[in-house]
């Protein structure tokens, strides 16, 4: 998804959405939903990623050549009905010969062509006119205009605070004044001596040393154990995520084509 992103990056796109469901992904610009020809068009309407969650991408800035901006959330029914009132519909064919020349043919020009004529373009897609596009493309920013008018400042340590309370809330043993963490993450602390963990218990929380804890048979107890850590030692989150990044991207970078040619999403 990365390389796809920054392929329509390199074509001037700022705007992209990306559908999930179970089991596949689908990253495109965010203006293509509007396309009556696009593959994300006909996506939205089947049952595959019906109610799935949308995600969209309003990018302001490159650095270091990463991409960086705001990301709404939200679902294919939400789109669809925005879809339905904005939908622009090709007015002719693209095409472009092997040399690289383009040639612009109405849909009847197209129609009276044989197999052989169509073939030996190397590629071709449908062509809309450059205001709707234009039009589209300031509608998909706009959701992040309105959104921004709308909705809350909160600061991180807000959201923060929300989020543990909730993921408290689900403890057998909740003690909000810490910070629950994952039985993953409790692992990762101890393996590399990030914090203090501690286990939520009936009789309040236990503090876990690394060694008791690589000896220890907790870890397949049902329920499953519950961890926290205290507030001054959110800080070791901060590192386990620091190195969560750095393995991630250099395993990125191991699998990274040396010359990878840019991908071409024509017909």
């Amino acid at each position: 998804m990365d390389d796809n992103l920054l392929a329509f990056l390199q074509g001037g796109a700022k705007d992209f959405t990306a559908i999930f469901n179970s089991r596949n992904t689908w990253l495109d610009s965010s203006a293509s939903a509007y396309q009556a020809s696009s593959d994300l068009h006909n996506l939205l309407y089947t049952t595959d990623y019906q109610g799935a969650r949308v995600f969209l991408f309003h990018v302001d800035h490159m650095e270091n050549g990463h991409a960086y901006g705001n990301i709404l959330l939200t679902d294919t029914d939400f789109l669809c009905r925005d879809v339905n009132q904005r939908t622009i519909y090709p007015v002719g064919i693209l095409a472009t010969d092997k040399n690289g020349s383009e040639t612009r043919l109405s849909f009847e020009q197209w129609a009276e062509m044989n197999l052989s004529e169509k073939e030996a373009f190397a590629l071709w897609d449908y062509q809309y006119t450059a205001e709707a596009l234009s039009d589209i493309e300031r509608h998909c920013a706009s959701f992040f205009e309105t959104w921004d008018l709308r909705a809350d400042l909160q600061s991180a340590d807000y959201l923060l605070l929300r989020l543990n309370d909730e993921y408290m809330s689900e403890s057998f043993h909740p003690r909000y004044e810490m910070y629950r963490i994952p039985p993953e993450t409790a692992k990762q602390m101890l393996l590399y001596n990030d914090a203090p963990v501690y286990r939520l218990e009936q009789g309040g929380p236990k503090e876990v040393k690394p060694l008791a804890a690589i000896k220890s048979d907790f870890w397949k107890e049902t329920p499953r154990p519950e961890f926290a850590v205290k507030t001054e030692d959110l800080k070791g989150i901060a590192h386990i995520c620091r190195r969560e990044i750095n393995r991630l991207l250099d395993t990125l970078n191991e699998h990274q084509p040396l010359n990878k040619s840019r991908p071409s999403f024509s017909r």
